[in-house]
C-alpha cells in the first residue's frame, strides 16, 4: 500500500513538473506560444496604449515584430521591423536581457505636458525589474521635439540597461546629416528628470575642416550645467547652461577662444590668430555671440564683436554682424546668409562702415573713409564689392568703387 502511494505521488509530482515545463516549451520555443503571448499583451496600462504587429519565430530562437507603437500623454513612439532575442534564464529574476536588438526604423515625438504634475515617486520600470541590451541598432530614427523641431537620425548604435527609476547607456552612437555624435549618458526619474551626459562630435562638412566637439552636462530638465572643448578647426572652452528644457528652452555659456584662423577656410592670414572672450545666448529662434575679440595680425588690439542670427538646413542666416574698434571709432555693421557648401563656406553679406581709418590706431592717420558700404559673395575667392567716400592725408575726400575679383577701380 505504502508503495502504491509513493507510486501515485511520483506520478502527481512529475505531472506538476511537466505542466510547468510544457508550458515554458509551448511560449517560448513555439511560433503558436509566440502568437499567444502578443495577443494577450494588455493593449492599455494606465494612460499607455500599446499596438503590437505581427509577430513571427519563437521567444527563445528569436522574434520579428513588424510594428510597436506606445502613445502616451509625454511621448509617442513608433517603432518597425524589430527583430531580437530574449534570454529566458535572466526572467527568473526579473531581468529582460536581450544580446542583440534591431530596428528598421524608430520615431519618437516628445509631448509638452498636459495635466498637472501627479504628487508621486516618478519611475521608469516597476520595481525589481530590469531591462538589458547589450547591442541594439536602428537603420534610422527620428526625433520631434516639444517646440515641433524634427531631427532625423541614422546608424543609432547604443547598449545599456534601465532600472526603476535609472536608465544608462553605456554607449551610444548615431549620424545625424553630417554630425557624427557617441557618447554615454545615465537618466534619473526624478521630477524634472536629472541627467549626466559625455559626448564627443564630429562635423565633417563637405570640402571643409572638420569640427570636434567634447563635452559633458549635468542637472535635470529645469536647469543643466554644460562644459564643452573645441579642438578643431580651432581651439575654445566653453562654459555654460541649458535651461527650462521642457517649455520654453534656452541657453547661456561663456566661450574663450584661443587661435582662431581664417587660413583654415583659405583666407589670408592678414589678421592672424584670433582670441577673445565670447557670451553666447540662444534658444529656438536663433543665438547670439557678444565680446571683445583680438586680432593678432593687426596688432590694433581688441574688436567689440557682436553677432545675431539662427542656423537652419546648413544655412546661417546673420541677422546682424557688428564690429567696433573702441580706440579709433570704426565701426562695420553687416547682415545676410553664410551657407554650410563643399569647399565653402558661401557668403551673401552685405553692409556698411563708418569712420574707417589706416593705420586703425594712429591719430593722425593717413588714409580715412567716414562712411561706406561693401557686399561680399560667392565662395573662396571672394566677390567683394565695396564703394564710398576716400581722404588721404590732407586732399579733399573723393568716392570710390572696387570690385575684385577682377580688380577694377573707378576714382
Amino acid at each position: 500500500m505504502r508503495r502504491r502511494l509513493l507510486i501515485i505521488f511520483g506520478l502527481f509530482a512529475l505531472l506538476a513538473l511537466a505542466v510547468p515545463v510544457a508550458a515554458l516549451y509551448y511560449l517560448a520555443f513555439t511560433e503558436s506560444g509566440l502568437a499567444f503571448i502578443v495577443d494577450h499583451v494588455p493593449r492599455q496600462i494606465g494612460s499607455m496604449k500599446l499596438h503590437l504587429g505581427s509577430a513571427r519565430g519563437t521567444l527563445a530562437r528569436g522574434i520579428t515584430l513588424g510594428r510597436l507603437e506606445i502613445d502616451q500623454e509625454r511621448v509617442h513612439i513608433i517603432a518597425e521591423n524589430i527583430s531580437g532575442r530574449i534570454a529566458l534564464a535572466p526572467l527568473l529574476w526579473q531581468t529582460i536581457y536581450t544580446p542583440d536588438l534591431r530596428a528598421e526604423r524608430v520615431f519618437v515625438q516628445v509631448r509638452r505636458r498636459v495635466r498637472p504634475i501627479q504628487k508621486r515617486t516618478p519611475r521608469f520600470l516597476p520595481p525589481g525589474l530590469i531591462v538589458r541590451v547589450d547591442r541594439a541598432r536602428v537603420e534610422a530614427a527620428t526625433l520631434v521635439t516639444t517646440n515641433g523641431r524634427r531631427f532625423d537620425g541614422t546608424d543609432v548604435q547604443t547598449s545599456g540597461f534601465a532600472r526603476h527609476r535609472t536608465i544608462r547607456f553605456l554607449e551610444a552612437a548615431f549620424q545625424l546629416n553630417t554630425l557624427r555624435i557617441s557618447g554615454n549618458a545615465t537618466l534619473h526619474a526624478d521630477d524634472p528628470m536629472r541627467l549626466e551626459i559625455e559626448s564627443r562630435v564630429v562635423i565633417e562638412p563637405g570640402g571643409q575642416p572638420a569640427w570636434v566637439f567634447a563635452g559633458s552636462a549635468k542637472g535635470d530638465l529645469n536647469a543643466v550645467d554644460v562644459s564643452a572643448q573645441i579642438t578643431a578647426p580651432f581651439r575654445a572652452d566653453i562654459e555654460g547652461r541649458a535651461l527650462d528644457l521642457t517649455r520654453g528652452w534656452h541657453w547661456e555659456a561663456t566661450s574663450q577662444v584661443h587661435d582662431f584662423d581664417l587660413r583654415t577656410w583659405g583666407g589670408n592670414g592678414a589678421l592672424g590668430r584670433i582670441s577673445g572672450k565670447l557670451e553666447l545666448r540662444g534658444d529656438a529662434k536663433g543665438f547670439s555671440a557678444q565680446g571683445p575679440l583680438t586680432p593678432a595680425g593687426l596688432g590694433v588690439g581688441a574688436f567689440d564683436t557682436y553677432f545675431e542670427g539662427a542656423y537652419a538646413e546648413r544655412v546661417v542666416n546673420a541677422r546682424r554682424i557688428e564690429l567696433l574698434h573702441p580706440h579709433s571709432g570704426a565701426n562695420v555693421t553687416g547682415s545676410g546668409t553664410i551657407g554650410i557648401v563643399p569647399n565653402g563656406p558661401e557668403l551673401d553679406l552685405s553692409g556698411t562702415w563708418r569712420n574707417f581709418r589706416w593705420p586703425l590706431d594712429a591719430e593722425s592717420a593717413p588714409v580715412r573713409s567716414d562712411q561706406g558700404e561693401f557686399e561680399m559673395r560667392g565662395v573662396w575667392p571672394y566677390e567683394l564689392r565695396s564703394g564710398g567716400s576716400l581722404s588721404v592725408r590732407d586732399l579733399q575726400p573723393i568716392g570710390f568703387e572696387t570690385v575684385s575679383p577682377p580688380a577694377r577701380t573707378h576714382l
